[in-house]
């Protein structure tokens, strides 16, 4: 493989290595919202949408093997729209809402009576039963599709949060209820986050690593071209200076013949003098 389908690669693996870090932060965000909402009793919700971790199978009737329509089981994680105070429901919606609660000495809890103090609310999503309207308003019934009686609280528009839309994660509600506790929390959430911090901090030392050897070798090639200029014009001025050399040295012989022809000029005149 050569070098340009080597760095081909290697791009290619970097991009998909980011979608899916962007993609694994999207998820933590998620869970960690879903799980700080249940732990506060606030109702977290992204674009409209909450999701929502199964405690009870008092939905969970199945026919023929098969889950009836807006039917969840225990440890599923279901989305559910959010809905304003004037939303209007039928007979067979899923909804959700907060449900007075009573805690027995064994930690079990039972709804609630209108009549009765509650310890505490919870978020339950259970199908309208029935729905009556008088004078304008109407009342929603609720019933667990496996309870055998509705609930004992009548809903009001204002008081539904939100309506499932059909979509579960079957057995997902497991890990939430996970990141609840402070082991999954830690495990889940904080170690990942420690890992991607020092994951990145690692790319960042070995992009900063990279661009210094490039960075040094890009200087020594250049380095490396200035000297050899350099020294070609070394030798070229050498070249320059031995040519000058020769033609000095070149200059006295060529002056030579001419001094003889005018010894020997001078040498005949003394010859007719004499004679």
């Amino acid at each position: 493989m050569n070098a340009t389908a080597k760095n081909r690669v290697k791009k290619t693996l970097s991009i998909i290595g980011d979608v899916v870090l962007v993609m694994f932060i999207i998820f933590v965000i998620v869970l960690t919202a879903t799980a700080l909402s249940i732990r506060s009793g606030n109702v977290a919700h992204v674009f409209g949408y909450t999701i929502r971790s199964i405690q009870s199978d008092s939905m969970a009737l199945y026919e023929d093997g098969e889950l009836v329509e807006n039917g969840f089981c225990e440890g599923d994680i279901v989305i559910c729209k959010m809905m304003d105070e004037n939303s209007e429901y039928q007979v067979g919606d899923a909804i959700l809402f907060k449900m007075p609660i009573l805690r027995r000495s064994d930690g079990s809890y039972r709804e609630c009576g209108p009549t009765e103090v509650s310890d505490e609310d919870i978020f339950v999503i259970h199908g309208v039963a029935r729905v009556e309207e008088s004078y304008g308003v109407k009342r929603y019934y609720t019933q667990g599709l496996t309870n055998p009686t509705e609930d004992a609280n009548v809903k009001y528009s204002n008081e539904i949060i939100a309506k499932y839309n059909g979509v579960r994660l079957a057995g997902l509600g497991h890990v939430v209820d996970f990141l609840q506790t402070q082991v999954g929390f830690f495990l889940c959430i904080i170690l990942p986050c420690l890992l991607l911090v020092l994951f990145q901090g690692y790319r960042v030392v070995s992009n900063v690593i990279a661009y210094n050897r490039d960075k040094a070798i890009a200087d020594a090639t250049a380095a490396a071209e200035a000297e050899l200029t350099e020294e070609r014009k070394r030798q070229i001025a050498e070249e320059y200076l031995r040519q000058q050399a020769a033609l000095n040295s070149s200059e006295p012989n060529a002056e030579a013949p001419e001094k003889s022809e005018d010894s020997v000029g001078s040498h005949a005149q003394n010859e007719d003098m004499n004679n």
